[in-house]
């Protein structure tokens, strides 16, 4: 589960409803359907939660295969 920190109690419930949507339709059906205020910070904070899922999901200090690439360009 990611966490993400210093959101207003409108952001949170933002979150909340993206992060139960199934698919990219839907959000952009759910940002499309918000006022015009809200459609950049649902915009951002979708983007946001893209971001902290994948660094979850990365191990970054495990860069062999980085490593392994690099030496055969060399």
């Amino acid at each position: 589960m990611i966490t993400i920190e210093n959101l207003t109690k409108k952001q949170q419930a933002i979150c909340d409803i993206l992060w139960t949507l199934d698919s990219k339709d839907q959000v952009i059906a759910f940002i499309a359907s918000l006022p015009k205020a809200d459609k950049a910070d649902a915009v951002g904070l979708y983007h946001l939660m893209i971001i902290e899922s994948l660094d979850q999901n990365m191990d970054i200090e495990d860069l062999s295969l980085a490593k392994q690439v690099i030496d055969k360009v060399k």
